[in-house]
This record gives structure tokens, C-alpha cells and sequence, in this order.
């Protein structure tokens, strides 16, 4: 890809046209996109206008590219989901609907294929701010490595390279220079490769724009760094206070002499931090035609309406332990402001349906604009027998470069007052900050917040990750086999709550179970109250009586067994026909037990 420029002699003209072609918004939406622009280019500038007078074209073009990553791999994330659900499915042709604009895969596989047609020389792991250290982490896996490595810094010890030794007295003496290529060439193992990468873009970052500690210092003002890349060279400064490029090429050099399991150790943590992680490329050969490229393509058109889309991925990459299944309607998938079942979750008991868009009734909501109901971005319901179907988690999606306290903390007020039994997360692509002691008691402790939301934060990606796994909970194991080639399709229940007390002592039990295990039923028997008990032998039946003490509440278990078993039999008294009573089950009474038997199908 040529990087010849006939038209844009300067990066300041470069910009211009790129703003009027790619339909970007500095002062609103795109706002984040030219701060990381900025930290990249020249973070010591005021505005992105002073870093374009003393920028190259060359280097605008480079940073812009690096800057568009976040939406990279927004769209291959997404991508990535739809494709394997439209090859689960059957549909090859699934196209995404969002406000009145219908993208198809290919616009997707465009993008991406476009991207992974610039040339980059080098790969690098492309980890935030807070994974930078990693090689710190990694390094305490070995006692008293961090210590030497400390010590070769302040040049206490040798590393036992002369090379290294000689960079880092210079570095001492506060001058960046090229590491020995050396070190980083045999770093060649797994997890140290990708370290070294690190290590390699950080020291080409630098000495772009300095060659000593007081010339970075100089150069680049502390006051910008809490939202730069965490490659720029004001994040590195930032880490160079403690010298984190020096603890990286000492410790590298030290664990030369370190025996294999040592060496493993460290990779092993390498591995687990950096593996998976989106790659950077630097220096790539990429040209402002290939920016033009990118700009016109639809999904770009798109990117912030795609957000909220990504977030739907991050859904279901929560639930990704789950058995998941995708609705379309004709092969479209439709993100736009009306109900639509998304997915369900058919490995939950009771079943869930993720929804979008899906109105519930709140009267006097206190948000601004909000009458009369509620209409969360997403929602996940419970999709049982019953009818009360309840709503367990809500998902509020904000797309603000900075926080609006009140306008948020409206939100999950509201959210939360509408779904009574919900967890309610609301997630910001930028700050959210402290709103959850400006929500009622009764609220407060249902709702989480998740900030800085993105594709390229690790962390809050696993916390919302975290948060959703905690409310969906571990999949149901299938039905136990009956035997080694048959799964059962029936189950026996027990009602043992304390109304029980006294039936589930009696030894006639014993003998009606017996009666009933034969035949493809489980044989394990489920003991239920409120909830579902851990499953016990059928021929350990004496050990229900143990558990007598709950209350009866016993359509919700039932209907949660119903998702894995054709039919249950469940064993109860009068309270518990009570219980049952929705759910249409054939009663018989069983002589001279005091029970009934129930048997309730699918």
C-alpha cells in the first residue's frame, strides 16, 4: 500500500478531508476518538490543531490508523459472534437491522479484511494501561527475581550481559537508547515473544520523540495522561516514574540464567495475561487512500450506533458457558426501538430470553422524558411455565464521553422501581463517576456501574462479564442416563418442605418411590421446597427426611425441572396441590400415605 501523498501535502489538510469524507464529529461523538488521536500524535500539544502544525502527514496517517483499532475490534467482535451463529443456524446471509440501515456480513468482513491487509512490520499484544506491568507480575512468580531485578537497575549486580549492562548504565544516568536487539530477538518462547513486542514498540515510542528522562519530562506534560493510549508516549512517561523499561530488559536479561521450570513459571503468567489479546501493528506501510477506504465503508457510517450492539456480544460472551440460541426474523437480526427477542438461553432453569427494547409499566418515573413505563436497551426474562414471568437482569447502554450524574442516576432509579427482581447495569462508553448514593436504599444494592466501557479494556470488560455471570448462573447438566445408552425422560420429585415432616419418616415412602423408579426415569430423586435440593440416590430415600424444614413453594422448582425432563412425578400433601395448582399437573391420591402423587408434563 503506497504511501505516496498527491493531494494532502500537510497533516492539518490531511485531517480537513478526512473529517468532511469519514463524517466524524470532534466536538460530540468522536470526541474520545481525537483525544487518543492527540495522545498518540503529540500529547504535549493543547489541541489537536497545534499537534497537526508540527506533525508529519506520514505520522498523522500512521496515528489516525492505530487510533481506529477500537472500532476494529468492535466490528470483529461482532462479526465473529454473528457468523458463528449464522453458520449454527443454517443462515449464512444473517444481516444486522439498526435505525432503518441494514448491514450485511460482508460489510463487516470488508472492514476487517481491509485491515488485515496493511502492512505492519511488527505485532504487539495491545494491552490497556493496567496490564502495561505485566512483566512485573510475571517476574514475582520466581522469588527474589523482582529484588535482582531492582538491584540490576540501580546497578547494585550484573545482568551478566555486557550489553545490557552498558544500556542499562546509561539508562541510569537518564538516556533512552535502542535495547541490544539481542535480548529482544531470543525472547523467542511463548509469552516472552509477546512481552518483548511490548517492550520493542515502548522504546520506538520514546525515542520518537526523546532520547533522555529529562527530555520526555520536558516534552510531555503529566496533566494529559490519564486518557492516552496506553502505548503513548504519555502513558510511558507516566510508567517510567518507577523505570518500568528498565525492570523489563533487566529481568528479560536475568532470566536467562533462570532454570526451565522458572522460565515456565513466568511464561505461564505471560501467556494467561497476554494470549487472546487484539494485536497493534507498528510500523505499518498504510496511506491516507486507505483511511478514505475505511471511512466510506457502511459499518464505519455505523460505529456508534454499533456500540450498543457490541455490548449485546459482550451478553453473550457472558453467558458463553451457556447453550445459547439466536433469533432472527428471515435471517435479520433487528436493533432498533421495538421489542425484539434476541436470544434464549436454553440451558437455564428456568429458561431465559435476552430482549431488547421491551416496555414495562412504571407510574411517576422521575427520569426526564419517561412516562408511564420503562424500555431498557436489554432485559433478560425468565421464560417459564408460570405466568408471573419475572425479569432478572436490565442492561441500560450509554454511548456520553462524559458523565451526566443526574440523567443516570434517573435511569437506574427507574429501572430498578420497574423490574422489582432485577439485577440493573447501566454501562458507559466513557465515565460514569459516583451516582449510586443518589439512588434510593431500595434500589442501590440491585444496581451496578460500568464505565469506560470499550473494546480495548480488558478489565471493565471483565467485570461487566463478571457481573452478568454472577445474575445467569451455571448451566443445568442434562438429564442423569437412565443407563449407559438411555437418558431419562422422567423425573421423581419430593416435596420436602415442613408440612412434610411427618410423610417423609413414614416407610411406606420407600415403597411408592420404588413403585415409580422403573421405566426411563432418573435415578436420582429431587427433593424441592422453595428450591431445588441437591439430587440423591432413589435408594437412599431415608435421607428426605433430613431436610424437612422449609416452606412449600414448589411450582418454581418444578418448572425449572420441567426444562431438562418430558415429566415429573412429584410426591406432596394438600399444601403442595396448592402449590402445583397452575401448572395443570393429574392428581392421584395415594392410599393410606397421606400424599399425592402429580404428574406434571412439558
Amino acid at each position: 500500500m503506497p504511501n505516496a501523498f498527491s493531494v494532502h501535502q500537510t497533516a492539518a489538510q490531511a485531517w480537513e478531508a478526512l473529517l468532511a469524507h469519514g463524517g466524524l464529529e470532534p466536538a460530540g461523538r468522536d470526541r474520545e476518538f481525537v483525544d487518543k488521536l492527540l495522545s498518540l500524535l503529540a500529547p504535549q500539544a493543547d489541541d489537536i490543531d497545534t499537534a497537526l502544525t508540527n506533525s508529519s502527514t506520514d505520522r498523522f496517517v500512521q496515528c489516525f490508523f492505530q487510533s481506529m483499532q477500537q472500532f476494529t475490534e468492535m466490528f470483529r467482535a461482532i462479526l465473529d459472534y454473528y457468523q458463528a451463529a449464522g453458520a449454527r443456524r443454517g443462515r449464512q446471509q444473517l444481516n444486522i437491522s439498526i435505525e432503518e440501515a441494514h448491514l450485511e456480513f460482508k460489510d463487516f468482513e470488508d472492514f476487517i479484511q481491509l485491515w488485515n491487509d496493511v502492512p505492519g512490520d511488527l505485532e504487539v499484544p495491545l494491552v490497556d494501561q493496567s496490564t502495561m506491568s505485566v512483566h512485573r507480575v510475571a517476574f514475582e512468580a520466581v522469588p527474589g527475581l523482582p529484588s535482582k531485578t531492582y538491584k540490576a537497575v540501580r546497578g547494585e549486580i550484573c545482568t551478566g550481559d555486557p550489553q545490557v549492562d552498558a544500556w542499562l548504565e546509561r539508562y541510569r544516568d537518564g538516556h533512552f537508547s535502542p535495547v541490544p536487539p539481542s535480548l529482544w530477538l531470543e525472547q523467542q518462547q511463548h509469552g516472552y515473544k509477546q512481552l518483548a513486542a511490548i517492550g520493542v514498540a515502548a522504546v520506538e515510542t520514546i525515542l520518537e520523540i526523546a532520547t533522555s528522562r529529562s527530555e520526555l519530562w520536558e516534552h510531555v506534560p503529566a496533566a494529559r495522561i490519564e486518557e492516552c493510549d496506553s502505548f503513548s508516549v504519555a502513558h510511558l512517561r507516566l510508567l517510567e516514574t518507577d523505570s518500568w523499561l528498565g525492570t523489563m530488559v533487566a529481568g528479560l536479561a536475568l532470566a536467562r540464567d533462570l532454570d526451565e521450570d522458572e522460565r515456565d513459571r513466568i511464561g505461564d503468567i505471560l501467556i494467561d495475561r497476554l494470549a487472546g489479546l487484539p494485536l497493534r501493528k507498528i510500523r505499518t506501510q498504510v496511506s491516507f487512500g486507505d483511511l478514505q477506504k475505511f471511512l466510506s465503508l457502511p459499518v464505519w457510517k455505523k460505529r456508534h450506533e454499533l456500540y450498543a450492539v457490541w455490548i449485546f456480544t459482550e451478553l453473550l460472551e457472558a453467558a458463553d458457558h451457556h447453550d445459547l440460541r439466536l433469533h432472527h426474523d428471515n435471517g435479520r437480526i433487528t436493533f432498533q426501538f421495538r421489542e425484539t427477542l434476541l436470544a434464549s438461553i436454553v440451558s437455564a432453569r428456568p429458561n431465559l430470553d435476552m430482549i431488547t427494547e421491551r416496555k414495562t409499566p412504571l407510574d411517576d418515573p422521575v427520569g426526564k422524558g419517561r412516562t408511564g413505563n420503562v424500555q431498557p436497551d436489554y432485559s433478560v426474562w425468565e421464560n417459564g411455565r408460570l405466568a408471573n414471568k419475572r425479569c432478572i437482569l436490565v442492561v441500560e447502554v450509554k454511548h456520553y464521553k462524559r458523565t451526566a450524574n443526574r440523567s443516570f442516576a434517573d435511569v437506574l432509579t427507574d429501572y430498578a422501581a420497574a423490574h422489582p427482581d432485577a439485577k440493573v447495569v447501566l454501562v458507559n462508553y466513557g465515565p460514569i463517576g459516583d451516582i449510586l448514593d443518589r439512588l434510593p436504599f431500595t434500589a442501590k444494592w440491585r444496581c451496578s456501574v460500568v464505565e469506560n466501557l470499550t473494546p480495548l479494556s480488558a478489565l471493565e470488560r471483565e467485570r461487566f462479564r463478571y457481573i452478568v455471570r454472577g445474575v445467569l448462573g451455571e448451566p443445568y447438566r442434562p438429564a442423569p442416563a437412565v443407563d449407559q445408552s438411555r437418558h431419562a425422560r422422567t423425573a421423581i420429585a419430593v416435596d420436602v418442605s415442613g408440612s412434610m415432616s411427618e410423610v417423609l419418616t413414614d416407610p411406606k415412602l420407600e415403597q411408592v418411590i420404588a413403585t415409580l423408579a422403573v421405566g426411563p426415569v432418573a435415578n436420582e430423586l429431587y427433593p424441592i421446597d422453595s428450591r431445588i435440593h441437591d439430587p440423591i440416590p432413589i435408594d437412599q430415600s431415608s435421607r428426605l427426611a433430613q431436610l424437612a424444614r422449609d416452606i412449600n413453594s414448589l411450582a418454581i422448582p418444578v418448572s425449572q425441572l420441567l426444562g431438562t425432563y418430558e415429566k415429573i412425578f412429584v410426591l406432596t400433601d394438600h399444601d403442595g396441590l396448592r402449590d402445583l395448582a397452575d401448572l395443570g399437573g393429574v392428581v392421584e391420591a395415594l392410599p393410606l400415605t397421606g400424599m399425592f402423587k402429580v404428574s406434571i408434563c412439558q
